[in-house]
Parts: C-alpha cells; structure tokens; sequence
C-alpha cells in the first residue's frame, strides 16, 4: 500500500467512525440522549417521578430508593421561581392542598417530604426554578 492509499484509508475509516457516533448519538431511547420527562427535577428524582406514574401503586415502594424518605414521600429542596410573583405562598398553598407540612421555609427554598405523584404538578408552572432530592 502506498503512503497516498495508506492516508486515504486513515481518512475514511475516520468519516466511518464520525458517522457511526453520531448515528448512535440520535437514537431515541438511548440514556445518554434521552431528556428527563420532568426537567425541573434533578434527573434521579426525574426518574423516580418517571417510573411513579407509569407504576402508581409502586410509588411508595419506589419512593425507598430515594436518599431520605418516609411514608412513601421523598425528601426534597423546592428552590422557588426568583421571577414569579410570590412563588412562596403559591408552593405553600399547593402543599397545603397535599396536605404536605413543609420542615424548613426560606425565602427563595422550601424543604418537605413530598409524594412522588404529587411533584409533576408541584414543578409544573413558574413558581418552581428546581426540584432537588436532599441527601444525608
């Protein structure tokens, strides 16, 4: 093989090795492609959320995989909307119709023990900018 045939293979096994990658990289149902179904949750509790719906009497079981939890509900850090108006009272009004009792209220975060079906609606809309899952 010559050095010119020998370059020209290097070339084209690279184009076949760029082209396989990126075919790979735009299969759905791959993990490293794949968007969490609930983006304002961090992606375990996305997760969890995820497998929650699809399972709901495994929620509770599904909520003992999470860092803390208790009575099938997950501990987590509700960081509140800095552009919304009066993102506090609207969270602490959801979770009083869950019948949720918040263990720590800051200005801008709420901590609590939530439900896993109950997080899709709580991150929906803009009073919530994160869900975040509190670990030990």
């Amino acid at each position: 093989m010559t050095p010119m045939h020998s370059h020209a293979a290097t070339v084209a096994f690279g184009v076949i090795v760029l082209v396989t990658c990126q075919i790979q990289a735009q299969q759905p149902g791959r993990a490293d492609s794949r968007k969490p179904a609930y983006p304002k949750l961090e992606s375990q509790l996305s997760d969890l959320v995820e497998r929650a719906v699809a399972s709901p009497d495994e929620a509770d079981d599904l909520a003992a995989n999470a860092p803390l939890s208790e009575n099938g509900a997950v501990a987590v850090a509700i960081h509140l909307s800095t552009t919304a108006t009066d993102p506090q009272a609207e969270v602490l009004a959801y979770l009083a119709d869950q019948q949720i009792v918040p263990s720590n209220i800051a200005e801008t975060l709420i901590e609590a023990y939530v439900p896993l079906l109950a997080l899709p609606d709580l991150a929906d809309g803009d009073t919530v900018a994160r869900v975040r899952l509190i670990r030990p």
